[in-house]
């Protein structure tokens, strides 16, 4: 049972479970890096969708609301007038970070992008958890 055959054969088959669990580890992380670089594209698009808007009414902006959208955009003008909140319920910083920045608000973590433009201030926001879809789908069994 000791012979060069068979230790050759159990080391040819651990090398081959090895490499094929490294590319597997491999692949999972440049999926979710890529997931997370299209979400924020996402975040980045929607915000430059949005920055020529002009002003929402309160009437308008509570019938455009909706609770079930993953998505939250605020715009304030630069001298710190509200523009437009999509879900006032939800309490996000008023004041964050160019870029993307992760805030906790509530029971939840949040991927913010904000932007600038010439005359407001734009922030999107999505719960990190709706970009974290594919490593739920990867982890289920």
């Amino acid at each position: 049972m000791n012979s060069i055959r068979t230790r050759l054969l159990v080391t040819l088959l651990a090398v081959m479970l090895a490499s094929a669990a490294i590319g597997a580890a491999v692949t999972y992380r440049n999926v979710l890096a890529e997931a997370e670089s299209l979400f924020d594209y996402q975040l980045r698009q929607m915000a430059l969708s949005v920055r020529n808007q002009g002003f929402i009414s309160p009437a308008e902006a509570a019938a455009l609301a909706d609770d079930q959208l993953d998505f939250v955009v605020q715009i304030w003008l630069l001298d710190g007038t509200q523009i437009y909140l999509s879900r006032p319920t939800l309490v996000l910083p008023t004041q964050a970070p160019l870029g993307y920045s992760d805030v906790r608000a509530g029971a939840e973590t949040w991927r913010l992008f904000t932007t600038v433009t010439r005359d407001r201030a734009i922030l999107v926001a999505q719960p990190l958890s709706a970009s974290l879809i594919l490593s739920r789908l990867f982890a289920s069994p």
